[in-house]
């Protein structure tokens, strides 16, 4: 057995961090962390502490932004279930949706990116191992950019398979918290399978995709979202519900939406188009358990595609990133 060290230097203590952080990925460009407020720019130290209860007891919730060519896309919708989460996990704000755009838009320019991915959270705090912890210890804020994907969605058909990992109790599908541990083991299982995992209440009904929401095309024209049942609102498929309505309903394209629920048996044998849809993008989806949805991805679901892409320069649905005082 290797002789394990004792660190008390700071130099040691950071020179050993500094090769642990080697092995995180380069897109993970800034951190912000609220503890200090500071942003931090070398991976290696992008950390919270482990007396955080975000860390040893799951007391978190977080949520995401999209930042196109330097358009933060839905910023006000994300902000909304961001404070919903909050609301319900009892955790009051340390900031205001004018600081998190203020971060954001400072951070982007601090890394000079076009495209980039937020991802932020809300910690209980705290600095011991307690359950409980004091009204008057104040929650945490930490932020971290990814560099985002180009304005593209995925063009091929991929797989999805149904898992049969329980799903949440309703209070914790309901808000984004931290504790994915059934998300990740969902995920896991449908991966082994080479596939996407769908989830399924215990009487068959169809809820959500493992880490992201899932719509459908009916053969009567119906586009079809299940209901927000032991699922979390996606902002994603929100959006996407009212451009159908809006634009594809119109046009024909659609015949109508339906939201009432439906079982996995059942949407086999009526879809004819299948998505998954997440941070604003839309994952085309050819086979559900083996079973052939399309060969093709269909003419609803680049029609979805084309709206949203056009969607993320919508002044409507947008915030420039621009730079103010912290």
């Amino acid at each position: 057995m290797e002789k394990i060290q004792v660190l008390t230097r700071e130099e040691e203590i950071i020179s050993q961090y500094r090769k642990y952080g080697a092995k995180i990925p380069s897109n993970f460009v800034a951190f912000y962390h609220g503890g200090i407020d500071a942003i931090i720019l070398e991976r290696s130290l992008m950390l919270i502490h482990y007396f955080d209860r975000q860390v040893h007891r799951g007391y978190a919730v977080f949520d995401t932004c999209n930042m196109f060519n330097r358009k933060f896309y839905l910023f006000d919708q994300h902000m909304s279930r961001f404070n919903e989460s909050m609301k319900l996990a009892n955790l009051k704000p340390s900031k205001t949706p004018e600081q998190i755009h203020a971060i954001m838009s400072r951070i982007a320019s601090l890394v000079g990116q076009r495209n980039l991915t937020f991802r932020y959270w809300c910690s209980r705090g705290a600095h011991n191992l307690d359950i409980v912890t004091s009204d008057e210890e104040p929650t945490v804020f930490y932020l971290i950019a990814m560099k985002g994907r180009p304005v593209t969605t995925e063009k091929g058909l991929l797989k999805a398979y149904t898992v049969d990992t329980e799903i949440k109790s309703p209070i914790l599908a309901e808000m984004k918290t931290t504790n994915y541990l059934l998300n990740c083991l969902a995920a896991d299982k449908a991966a082994l399978k080479g596939g996407l995992g769908i989830m399924v209440t215990e009487d068959g009904y169809v809820t959500e995709g493992s880490v992201q929401a899932v719509g459908f095309v009916l053969r009567d024209g119906t586009y079809y979202a299940p209901p927000y049942y032991r699922a979390l609102r996606s902002v994603t498929q929100d959006r996407v519900l009212e451009l159908v309505a809006a634009r594809l309903v119109k046009a024909g394209l659609v015949t109508r939406i339906s939201r009432v629920k439906k079982t996995a048996k059942e949407l086999k044998k009526e879809a004819v188009e299948m998505m998954l849809l997440g941070g604003e993008k839309v994952f085309p989806v050819g086979s559900w358990d083996g079973v052939v949805i399309s060969d093709t991805v269909g003419p609803v679901t680049q029609a979805i595609t084309k709206l949203l892409e056009e969607d993320y320069s919508n002044p409507d649905m947008t915030y420039e990133a621009t730079i103010t005082k912290l």
